[in-house]
């Protein structure tokens, strides 16, 4: 039967779903002699121990995450292939970032500096941060250069090396897991810190041997007042306070999220987001929100954030291209302290005389 209902059309445009947050996850990268799935997830020691294919020391490795004060509610394990045709690191690591690349920091189940170096070389080129750890004597020694191998990454931005003179202990994993389990999204963690489940030193350090790697931006793990594990200080192979690499990694990674969604919905909903005043009126609060997240969060000073769009050029115009620059001032860890008191026989606050 024929209606006059054709004369009410309705469409209706969904936003797209929202994207899924990049997860700040710790991944260990382990060797086995043949990979059949490239990356594993443990939520608990329990699960770890209950994977009866994994090694004792991969399990060791896992299980110090597990093993901080916070616990982690993820950790990911990738593979490197060891048997046929080995993999070298970088080809492992670049399989794992193909098939999972929904984590940050990361170890490797190595100890061999040349090894460190070229898996640091990779980490360089990507928004990832790299903990190894070394039992290289040369960190120890007088002398102001790092360890030979580590020439050609010795300023890296992306990695941070942490000494421990038994290979078999864990202390880098302890750390990055110790770390990370603080959500960036509500916390500007510094990387000085207490960690859990590794053994001290075989052999004690001198203080020169202190003072020596630490001019090397090399972290340690040493007493510190009630804690027998405090790793100082928290930097990378650039001497960089790792917290301030993180600061800017989350920025970058939450504000690209932001804007491809806002472009995405413009787009579903058959619009533009124009160069000039309309195009800076949706990019604006973005911004603004993403530096007041990192204030809040403790990333950024309070009041010390600003964004300028700059008006589009004929260049701009061509390239279909909104530009602008921004300034925040990083919120800093105190580390150091020092006090001066001066105790003496005579009174401070003389009394007044009646």
């Amino acid at each position: 039967m024929a209606t006059h209902d054709s004369n009410i059309s309705i469409s209706i445009t969904l936003d797209a779903a929202p994207a899924a947050l990049f997860g700040f996850t710790p991944l260990h990268v382990a060797e086995v002699a043949a990979v059949t799935d490239r990356v594993r997830a443990f939520a608990s020691a329990k699960e770890v121990d209950a994977d009866a294919t994994l090694s004792t020391a991969t399990k060791d490795a896992l299980k110090a995450h597990f093993a901080q004060l916070r616990r982690p509610g993820l950790v990911k394990l990738g593979f490197r292939a060891t048997g046929g045709t080995p993999e070298t690191w970088v080809e492992a690591l670049t399989a794992i970032e193909q098939t999972d690349d929904d984590w940050y920091g990361f170890t490797c189940a190595t100890r061999t500096d040349a090894d460190i170096a070229l898996i640091s070389a990779w980490a360089e080129t990507r928004t990832k941060l790299f903990l190894a750890q070394s039992s290289a004597a040369d960190w120890l020694a007088s002398g102001a250069s790092p360890p030979a191998a580590y020439a050609a990454v010795a300023a890296s931005e992306r990695t941070a090396v942490i000494f421990h003179d038994t290979n078999t202990e864990n202390a880098d994993c302890a750390w990055l897991a110790n770390r990370l389990v603080f959500n960036p999204d509500t916390f500007s963690a510094p990387w000085d810190a207490a960690i859990q489940g590794v053994a001290p030193y075989a052999s004690n350090l001198t203080t020169g041997q202190r003072l020596s790697a630490m001019s090397k931006h090399c972290n340690l793990m040493l007493p510190y007042g009630p804690s027998p594990a405090f790793v100082d200080a928290g930097v990378n192979l650039a001497g960089r306070p790792l917290y301030e690499l993180v600061s800017a990694d989350w920025f970058k990674i939450r504000l690209e999220s932001k804007i491809a969604q806002a472009k995405i919905n413009a787009s579903a909903r058959g619009e533009k987001i124009p160069l000039g005043s309309q195009g800076v009126s949706i990019l604006r609060p973005l911004v603004e929100s993403q530096f007041a997240e990192g204030e809040a969060a403790g990333h950024f000073v309070p009041g010390q954030t600003s964004v300028e769009f700059i008006a589009p050029t004929a260049a701009d115009i061509a390239a279909q291209r909104i530009r602008a620059t921004g300034r925040a001032q990083l919120s800093v860890s105190a580390r150091i302290f020092e006090f001066d008191f001066n105790f003496q026989r005579t009174a401070v606050n003389e009394e007044e005389v009646a």
